[in-house]
């Protein structure tokens, strides 16, 4: 069993903030080689902020996109997809 050390100042105390993220919808689109998804926040109608695909999945350099509320790339990645299970 290993001893504490007695001389570390306690952790500062941080202040408890809840953030509710609300209701939010997950879409998903799975072909033969790929997996699309969008995340939307419930409302009517709902709002889409974020989204993005695995593509080439089976084959060699699988590429993973995420995009923001704009639409616009924001993460661009070669990732090993060689199945839909580990994609």
């Amino acid at each position: 069993m290993k001893k504490r050390a007695t001389n570390l100042s306690p952790a500062p105390r941080r202040s408890k903030r809840i953030v509710r993220a609300g209701k939010v919808v997950l879409a998903l689109n799975a072909g033969s080689s790929s997996l699309k998804f969008a995340l939307f926040r419930d409302g009517a109608p709902p709002v889409r902020f974020l989204s993005g695909s695995i593509e080439r999945i089976g084959l060699s350099a699988s590429v993973f996109t995420l995009k923001g509320i704009n639409g616009k790339q924001t993460e661009r990645a070669r990732v090993s997809a060689p199945n839909h299970v580990r994609a």
